[in-house]
């Protein structure tokens, strides 16, 4: 799913590169046609796509599964509305939609892989900064519990990728007994690198590569001009997309990562890092 984004467009790359027929979802004609210019000359054949308008919608999948041997869920709204379900019902109700397809028309399916966040893990401590599988950021779903439209955006993003995570291991143990395929989480950290479509404008990046942009651009501004104010901002953990992408696909292939979730990250980075 979400085949056209950032990380979904090198998943399919990779996913073509090692033989794989790939199906992927867009929600409009002109997306998979892009797609379709992208791929077709080096991997002819092997790639098409499947009009999708809302992934949480239910039965949305449903009747785009025969054959399909294994799902990759990567079609998250990257967004920091005012209203908390603007981000929340879709990453949730995308996710289990996804699944409850699977569930029920995915007859040959063997493993399905979803795309969450360490986001979904990591919350700010006082003590304590190492996080590991076992960790969740309940933080966030409580600050936007609590404080609802009021709640800062990034809290919102957080908390959606952390309840739709959740909502994943709900499902597995809920169907832990007549499931026919098995699942993985995979939770990258900030995702950068290049992006296999055209950027024009800095909207048009995705929203890691805007941060970096941005970063950048502040730092290049305090080298012209000493006296202005030295850029803080922290840039936290980040992973190149295309290590992101082939996780994914390792994970497709590995009996270990079965039930897993699996963290992917290059190491931390400060901004001064890109001065």
């Amino acid at each position: 799913t979400g085949s056209n984004g950032f990380l979904g467009s090198w998943l399919c790359k990779i996913l073509l590169t090692d033989g794989y027929r790939v199906v992927g979802t867009v929600r409009h004609i002109w997306q998979g046609e892009q797609l379709n210019d992208l791929f077709e000359d080096e991997f002819p054949q092997q790639f098409s796509y499947a009009i999708v308008e809302d992934i949480a919608q239910p039965h949305a999948l449903d009747t785009h599964l025969e054959g399909v041997h294994a799902i990759i869920h990567c079609a998250v709204p990257v967004i920091f509305p005012d209203d908390p379900d603007d981000v929340l019902i879709p990453a949730i109700q995308g996710t289990r939609g996804v699944l409850d397809s699977a569930y029920n028309h995915g007859k040959s399916l063997r493993r399905v892989i979803t795309t969450s966040s360490v986001l979904a893990m990591q919350e700010p401590r006082d003590l304590r900064m190492f996080f590991d599988e076992d960790d969740w950021n309940e933080r966030s779903i409580r600050i936007v519990r609590e404080q609802g439209r009021l709640a800062p955006g990034i809290e919102k993003y957080c908390a959606a990728k952390t309840l739709a995570e959740q909502a994943v291991w709900h499902f597995a143990a809920e169907h832990r007994h007549d499931l026919v395929f098995d699942i993985s989480v995979v939770l990258p950290t900030n995702m950068c690198g290049p992006s296999l479509q055209a950027a024009f404008v800095p909207g048009q990046l995705n929203h890691s590569n805007r941060r970096f942009l941005q970063a950048i651009l502040a730092i290049r501004q305090t080298q012209r001009d000493p006296t202005r104010q030295r850029y803080k901002g922290y840039m936290s953990s980040i992973v190149d997309v295309r290590d992101s992408a082939e996780i994914h696909v390792r994970a497709l292939r590995s009996n270990a990562a079965s039930g897993q979730r699996i963290i992917v990250s290059a190491g931390p980075v400060t901004v001064q890092d890109f001065g």
